[in-house]
């Protein structure tokens, strides 16, 4: 019925040609673009929280995982070179959390996607150089001066006063400022106090530990506040000494991770809370601090109850703190990134909306010379990203970028946080290297996440993280420049991220995808089967690992599905077949309809359903495929990438039925569909010749069942056309 020509060809991602099955009957060998291999990686971007960033329980490593990240940032040194300068880029918290960052998806269809880390257009602070002036008297006075602080911490205290020892705490405890204030802790610190008194030495401690970060004084500061509570004393400063021990054993759980100590905290910090009257100049700081406990048992544990009542003390401190009081942008950062976790949890877009409001205003209301400005600018600008990722408008990557580079430009060096904000810089100059293609921006992110990467101690929760994201750009850059040396260097990274995380972290899996993602690339590159076992085996692990109801799974099921389906291919084992459909299905079913990875989700399974229609020939598949293939058409906007792509298969699908049960509007439906396609694309996109193709099959079909001869000049238009674009 129709001749398909020499152009008819049917492609899968992986380049292979795979010929219909006899008993399916006649169909054309159309130009089929399969399944967006979408490699959901996950570019992880720590949003501080007012708690200190995520931590794993700490645990003895191998020697050789953990040094040779360094041995091999030096080797980037050198290839950093695609016009590149460093950067400085990272983020904060002062007891603060650090989120994830979410899931970057790229459609590229020759890459698999992964979460690397969304509404208003806001304006963009300026980017690096274009306020130089401003800046550097900004970061010269941070710099040179002790004294930029708020009237809350310019203290004078009495040697003796009991009054003396919770101001100072109450310097020491804030959440929001934390080691961002570092003045403000100095400050407290050198006031003259008696040397012999344990209180004033444990608040001197913790003011050292959050200037230095030397867990040592940590210790210190616990033991000193443990002895002191079987002593009179401690009655006679009780909300004091709890809330200082709370915030302490917090400051502890940060860093070494051990759940006890977050328990001990938020039993301390309750206390702290009950004991203290309603209105006492320090209830604020308590309340901020119990809501910031409660976020970090939430992101340990993934109890949605912790969640709620971190919000609720926290907007009980924000309504108890006037607008000009200087703690005001603390305690609304705190909530922001309670929303942000929300968000990240249960993917309601309003929360987001309701945490880039709240940092927003902590933003606007922060001097440009207090020290706590480039926290707060890092997490607007991580929210950015956030938005970006759910709704792919470029404005907001910009933000968050602009925003980014602030943190880090103004961030002193040798502050504990500067690792964080340049990671973050990193991750959202990969994510528009992969939308524009602009190798600078590569290489910034190289260059930013090796310093991040360097400049985090061993030890440190935040370490796997960085490690990860450097592994996705090293291998962004291998796809690009085909440099091997950068594939073995991102294999290290990845596996070093893992080693780094204990089994039970609620980050495991973000690190398992990535890996997952780099066997499934190797493999497409080298063709050793090895890689893709691996592949399938690390990204079983990831999906095992991950609750029910959490928004990345459907991520993560897609990648196993994708994985499944290139074994499938490879091998040509049914069960692989089957299990990928049924991969791809529960990461359909799990997908809001309103995400943006609901297409990407329907256009896998809908190539996977049209191929078992392929190989067994039961309709009811290739009725689903139809199906799924036009809900994915039907969700994107006609400016859309992925639109052609969709509409192609979707095109595809409709000539199949057509070619076998000879319905006319089948036919019709795929001549619609084709053409779509063929008008969405420019001359020079790498696909028109295929549209093309399959165009003047449609229309040739159409000829030889009407006869009209329009449709058979346009058929023979639109082939030579496909010719000339060959």
């Amino acid at each position: 019925m129709t001749n398909n020509g020499p152009l008819a060809l049917e492609l899968s991602t992986t380049g292979k040609i795979r010929p219909p099955k006899k008993h399916v009957g006649k169909i054309s060998n159309m130009c089929f673009e399969s399944f967006d291999r979408n490699k959901n990686r996950l570019a992880l971007q720590p949003t501080p929280m007012t708690s200190g960033s995520r931590t794993g329980e700490e645990r003895p490593l191998a020697e050789d995982s953990g040094s040779s990240s360094t041995n091999k940032r030096s080797k980037l040194e050198s290839r950093t070179s695609l016009d590149s300068t460093a950067t400085d880029s990272v983020q904060p918290p002062s007891i603060s959390n650090t989120h994830s960052e979410c899931a970057v998806e790229e459609h590229d269809t020759d890459e698999p996607s992964r979460l690397v880390e969304r509404p208003q257009d806001v304006p963009s602070s300026s980017l690096i150089g274009t306020h130089t002036d401003k800046k550097e008297a900004m970061v010269t006075s941070i710099r040179a001066t002790g004294s930029a602080l708020s009237p809350r911490r310019s203290l004078a205290m009495e040697p003796s006063s009991t009054e003396s020892h919770e101001n100072r705490a109450a310097t020491l405890l804030h959440a929001g400022c934390g080691v961002d204030s570092a003045q403000a802790a100095e400050q407290a610190i050198s006031s003259p106090l008696t040397e012999q008194d344990p209180w004033s030495s444990s608040i001197e401690l913790l003011g050292r530990f959050r200037r230095f970060g030397d867990v040592a004084d940590l210790q210190r500061v616990i033991t000193v506040l443990e002895e002191l509570r079987s002593t009179p004393a401690w009655n006679d400063r009780n909300t004091t000494g709890l809330g200082t021990l709370g915030a302490a054993l917090l400051y502890r759980f940060n860093h070494l991770g051990n759940l006890s100590d977050l328990e001990d905290a938020i039993s301390m910090l309750k206390d702290a809370v009950d004991l203290t009257a309603h209105g006492q100049h320090n209830q604020p700081t308590f309340l901020n601090n119990l809501g910031i406990a409660f976020l970090a048992r939430f992101e340990r544990l993934g109890e949605l109850t912790d969640l709620e009542d971190a919000m609720s003390r926290q907007r009980d401190a924000i309504d108890l703190t006037p607008d000009d009081h200087p703690d005001k942008p603390e305690y609304l950062i705190s909530l922001g990134n309670s929303f942000v976790a929300r968000f990240e949890r249960l993917g309601e877009l309003t929360d987001l909306e309701d945490a880039l409001s709240r940092q927003r205003d902590a933003v606007d209301l922060t001097p440009d010379d207090q020290p706590d400005k480039p926290g707060y600018l890092n997490n607007l600008g991580s929210s950015f990203f956030l938005r970006f990722q759910r709704l792919e408008e470029l404005s907001d990557i910009e933000d968050a970028i602009s925003r980014q580079r602030d943190a880090v430009e103004l961030s002193l060096d040798g502050h504990p946080h500067k690792p964080k904000y340049l990671n973050n810089l990193g991750n959202s100059l990969q994510v528009r290297f992969n939308h524009l293609g602009e190798l600078t921006d590569l290489a910034d992110a190289i260059s930013a996440l090796g310093d991040a990467v360097d400049l985090t101690p061993r030890g440190d929760p935040d370490k796997p993280a960085c490690l990860s994201n450097l592994g996705n750009c090293l291998e962004a850059r291998f796809r690009r420049l085909g440099e091997r040396s950068d594939m073995d260097e991102a294999l290290s990274m990845f596996k070093d991220a893992i080693d780094l995380t204990p089994h039970d972290h609620p980050r495991k899996p973000e690190f398992l995808n990535n890996l997952g993602c780099f066997f499934l690339t190797r493999f497409e590159h080298l063709g050793e089967l090895s890689d893709l076992e691996h592949a399938i085996s690390t990204y079983r692990d990831a999906v095992d690992l991950v609750p029910h109801g959490y928004p990345q799974k459907p991520k993560y099921l897609n990648n196993l599905g994708n994985s499944l389906f290139t074994r499938f291919e490879y091998l040509g084992k049914l069960t692989d077949l089957e299990d990928a459909c049924s991969r791809y299905k529960d990461a359909v079913d799990l997908t809001p309809s309103d995400h943006p990875d609901k297409p990407v989700h329907l256009n896998s399974l809908g190539h996977a359903l049209f191929t078992r229609f392929q190989h067994l020939g039961d309709l009811t598949d290739l009725e689903d495929a139809v199906s799924t293939y036009r809900n994915a058409v039907d969700l994107v906007p006609r400016s859309h990438p992925e639109k052609p792509t969709y509409l192609n298969n979707l095109g595809n699908c409709c000539y199949t039925r057509f070619d076998l049960l000879g319905e006319l509007t089948d036919l019709e439906d795929s001549v619609s569909a084709f053409r779509d396609a063929v008008d969405l694309v420019s001359e020079s996109h790498p696909r028109k010749s295929k549209y093309l193709v399959n165009l003047g099959i449609a229309l040739n079909a159409r000829f030889e069942r009407f006869g009209e001869l329009a449709d058979l000049e346009e058929a023979k238009a639109v082939q030579r056309d496909a010719i000339d674009l060959e």
